[in-house]
């Protein structure tokens, strides 16, 4: 409380600063630590300017206002310094986490107005002083209790931590330290004892704490707080000593020389001695003071000196990364550091060096190394935080916590990028310093230098290792190469050998699809291309019970030989299922067979002693037994006969025999294919001519049938419209109602019998159109007129939107189109339950274009296509009108491409509607009368 020589300028000064420093603090970003400072810097406010109003008063009873209004400020400020605590180390707990810290305080604030604080005041000479009340010494309590907690809180944190927040701590401890003991001595202990004169000092506390303060957490790289001692005094002592020669020289040249010409001389002299003797001595003063003050200080030059060395002089990779990794550590004094190398452009991220260390791996989808190559920066734990916790953007803020994380995993507090063009090849990882504050500057500055010539070192080394590795390659190359040329030589023959052989026997094998030809060309191939004795090829049956020889290889010594036979050797079949010849055990199990004894193979059915002879007149030493697959299945097997011992086989030999067996087992898939795709065409030829027969007899039987039933329905309808019309008397009324029904019934009887021979001369090509011009107006007047009644009886409205102008007369059968027209509007009735149902007819171009529009049951898009299709309804059709046959609208296709036009139907959907239509040409194509319906639709078809 500045009561004695209170100065509104310098509270005016204070508050302005504590203004500005709250603008800095909340623009451009805000977070948790700087709101901290600002309330902080807010209660100190409060303090000063209730200080400077109780000065101000003009009344006692103002001065007693403020005075208690004073005491806002004090008891604020340990509860804003306990908050700045707690969220510069991130405290946890019920006391924090609850805001137990808050109870406290505001008690206090509740009895500010009262006289509990403060009784009253007196005017002294000096000053206000200040007559306090018992609360009073519980604030001191108070006050005392949430400093030593804030002391607390910062001394066990600043044990435990390292880098920045380290720094952020010891200043923020020195000037609480500093503000809290002036402000407590001057503002509470002094004035429990009665003295207050010296409260105007307690002013400057806040000042201190707030510069410590703000300059610990709003700095993104602290200076070293002793660099700033070190400079200062290095300075000092240069002012000081300067200051002594010109105050020396100053004193002397009056007194002891009086000539002003000599005084001249000398100053001037004097002056260009100082000039001269400025720089040595202040880098004289600097050195004192560096071994002084800074024995440990790092030599950042030499460290840069000495890593250029190691990197001019080492070429190996696991050298040159180890050296630099002990440099930076030993000279930096950290706790480890490691680099990080990527073999490749998109490889991942290895330690070359010797020495092992946590985490010997980064991949390179990593976190952090993808916020490396999109920053192209080097990346400082401290100030990662910072930009996390200023980032409020969920996006934003994920990779760099992220990136964090990946740091933590490292016990990194610097990862700096090593670029080689715009991709990253290697990366430099600090640990933590071992003195615990942060990284300088210099460190910075020190790691960007590094980083281009560690690139080029690290991709001359990279050179290095493949030009060394391809060396050691080639010359294993090389020997081998020399030591297996011969072998080579001899290989590439071989392989020329089979390579030729499976291209003969393949084109052999495809020639044909007779089975016995093929069969007999492969077994031939193994003598004429492969070189062998010769071969018996095997097959299963169908019913895979016996296998049977189909083929064996046809010379004039085998033809000689297997005359001692008794039978041809086709009719030798074996038991698959009991037998056990190294043939059969081959097929069952899939392997390959090798033995030197013809009868193990072949015997039985072959008789032992008849295979034995064949084999002593053939000379055959080895015999191989392959199997055939065919799709995955063995259905067969191929005895190849060798001359020659099965220990002179080659692997090429070995590869022809497997490669003719599986072309042997594709060939006879596909003659098996071919075989069956015949049997069905001679079955399908035979159920054709039986369909035209049945077709030609069900056309016949419908044509007949319509032909007699239309005939007595006709007469049946007739009488039924005499009744109806009164020809034979009157009739009662619900007799009427009866006949009534029975003409409508005899009518649609009529229609459908009408479709069903329509339907029978048009497959038949028997349909003639009668075409004369004619209106379509008068087919759809009369059309409506004759089913208005059955739309009226379902309560549906039956309109025909006439055009205004006249329609021409068209060449048509007018009995088709009027069956097209009534099929089209009848369909729309039956499937409409209620609304309306529109026909429209008009020109467009060169053809007249009718509609039929309902608001029925609608169609879906995917069934429109396929509805003019014999007997085709739409789905779910048959439970809403049972009684439909499917083929009205096919007659209504049929009748319409027969003149020349095309139908279609368009709905939404279902419950939508449906819009059917259909188009005539107004000047079709001249025809022959004679022309059937067959060729007319043919036509259309052809010129649509």
């Amino acid at each position: 409380m500045m009561n004695f020589g209170t100065s509104t300028i310098y509270i005016g000064f204070v508050l302005t600063i504590n203004l500005l420093l709250s603008i800095l603090l909340i623009y451009p970003s805000r977070n948790k630590l700087k709101l901290s400072l600002f309330y902080l810097i807010i209660s100190v406010s409060l303090w000063l300017i209730a200080n400077d109003q109780v000065d101000l008063s003009d009344t006692q009873k103002n001065a007693i206002f403020w005075s208690r209004l004073v005491m806002v400020g004090p008891i604020l400020i340990p509860f804003t310094v306990l908050n700045l605590t707690k969220t510069l180390i991130k405290a946890k707990g019920i006391f924090f986490s609850k805001r137990i810290y808050l109870i406290a305080p505001l008690i206090l604030l509740a009895f500010v107005p009262t006289s509990l604080f403060v009784k009253t005041i007196e005017i002294k000479e000096w000053g206000v002083n200040f007559i306090y009340n018992g609360l009073y010494y519980f604030f001191g309590v108070y006050f005392a209790i949430y400093c030593v907690l804030a002391f607390v809180l910062l001394f066990s944190s600043y044990k435990k931590s390292v880098g920045l927040l380290k720094s952020q701590i010891r200043y923020v401890f020195l000037g609480l330290a500093l503000g809290a003991l002036l402000a407590s001595v001057t503002n509470i202990f002094l004035p429990i004892f009665g003295i207050q004169q010296l409260y105007f000092l307690g002013t400057f506390s806040p000042l201190i704490l707030l510069f410590f303060t703000f300059y610990a957490i709003t700095k993104h790289k602290l200076m070293d707080i002793r660099i700033v001692i070190l400079r200062t005094i290095t300075y000092s002592l240069v002012v000081i000593f300067i200051s002594a020669i010109v105050v020396g020289v100053g004193l002397f040249i009056p007194r002891q020389i009086q000539n002003t010409t000599a005084q001249t001389i000398i100053a001037v002299a004097v002056s260009i001695l100082l000039v001269i003797v400025l720089d040595p001595l202040k880098k004289l003063i600097g050195k004192v003071t560096d071994q002084l003050f800074f024995k440990a200080k790092i030599n950042y030059i030499a460290i840069q000196r000495d890593l250029a060395e190691v990197i001019n002089r080492e070429i190996d990779l696991n050298k040159l990364t180890g050296l630099t990794e002990d440099k930076l550590t030993i000279d930096l004094k950290i706790s480890h550091a490691s680099v990080y190398v990527s073999p490749s452009k998109k490889g991942d991220f290895f330690i070359r060096s010797d020495r092992r260390h946590q985490g010997t791996e980064i991949k390179r989808d990593n976190a952090l190394i993808q916020y490396l190559i999109e920053s192209r920066r080097i990346v400082i734990l401290e100030s990662l935080e910072r930009k996390i916790e200023d980032t409020t953007e969920e996006s934003v803020r994920i990779p760099l916590e992220a990136s964090k994380h990946e740091l933590d995993l490292l016990g990194a507090s610097i990862a700096a990028p090593v670029f080689v063009e715009q991709n990253v090849n290697a990366v430099i990882v600090l640990g933590h310093k071992l003195s615990g504050d942060p990284y300088s500057d210099e460190d910075i500055n020190l790691l960007e230098l590094l980083g281009p010539q560690l690139a080029s070192a690290v991709v001359k080394s990279q050179l290095y290792d493949e030009i060394k590795q391809f060396n050691v390659k080639l010359q294993k190359e090389i020997d081998i190469a020399t030591h297996d040329l011969q072998s080579a030589n001899v290989q590439l023959q071989e392989r020329n050998r089979f390579l030729s052989a499976i291209q003969k026997m393949t084109t052999l094998m495809t020639r044909s699809l007779d089975l016995q030809r093929v069969t007999q060309d492969i077994v031939d191939s193994i003598s004429k291309e492969m070189g062998f004795l010769g071969g018996i090829l095997l097959f299963l049956g169908k019913d895979r019970h016996k296998i049977f020889p189909e083929a064996i290889t046809k010379s004039p010594l085998t033809n000689r030989v297997f005359t001692i036979l008794e039978k041809p050797l086709s009719a030798y079949w074996g038991q698959y299922d009991t037998d056990d010849t190294r043939s059969i055990r081959a097929i069952r199990s899939g392997n390959v067979e090798i033995g030197g004894t013809l009868a193990d193979f072949v015997s039985p059915p072959v008789p032992k002693e008849a295979a034995d002879e064949i084999q002593r007149m053939l000379k055959i030493k080895t015999i191989i037994a392959v199997p055939i697959y065919s799709e995955g299945e063995v259905v067969g097997a191929i005895d190849y006969v060798l001359d020659t011992d099965s220990g002179s086989l080659k692997e090429t030999d070995l590869q022809m025999m497997r490669a003719l067996a599986n072309q042997t087992g594709i060939v006879y898939k596909n003659i098996e294919l071919y075989s069956r795709v015949e049997d069905s065409n001679k079955e399908l030829g035979v159920a054709n001519e039986h369909l035209k027969e049945l077709d030609q007899a069900k056309s016949e039987f419908v044509s007949i049938a319509s032909h007699q039933l239309r005939t007595p329905m006709t007469g049946i309808m007739g009488y039924l419209s005499m009744l109806v019309g009164g020809d034979f008397g009157k009739i009662k009324k619900d007799q009427f109602e009866i006949m009534q029904k029975l003409l409508e019934e005899s009518q649609r009887m009529i229609r459908l019998i009408r479709i069903f021979l329509d339907v029978s001369k048009i497959e038949s090509g028997k349909l003639v159109l009668k075409k004369a011009p004619a209106g379509i107006n008068d087919i759809i007047v009369k059309a409506v007129d004759v089913l208005k009644k059955s739309a009226g009886d379902k309560g549906l409205k039956l309109v025909y939107d006439k055009p205004k102008t006249d329609l021409p007369d068209l060449p048509m059968d007018q009995d088709k189109i009027s069956d097209v027209v009534m099929n089209l509007i009848d369909n729309a009735i039956k499937y409409t339950d209620k609304g309306s149902i529109t026909v429209s007819a008009k020109i467009e171009g060169d053809h007249l274009h009718v509609w039929v529009i309902d608001t029925g049951i609608g169609i879906e898009p995917h069934e429109a296509k396929n509805l003019f299709n014999k007997f085709v309804r739409g789905y779910g059709i048959a439970q809403i009108n049972p009684d439909g046959s499917g083929l009205g609208l096919y007659v209504a296709r049929r009748l319409t491409e027969a003149h020349g036009g095309k139908i279609w139907v368009e709905s939404a959907g279902k419950g939508k509607g449906s819009r059917f239509q259909f188009t005539l040409p107004l000047n079709p194509p001249k025809e022959s009368e004679e022309m059937s319906t067959e060729e007319k639709l043919k036509y259309v078809r052809e010129n649509r």
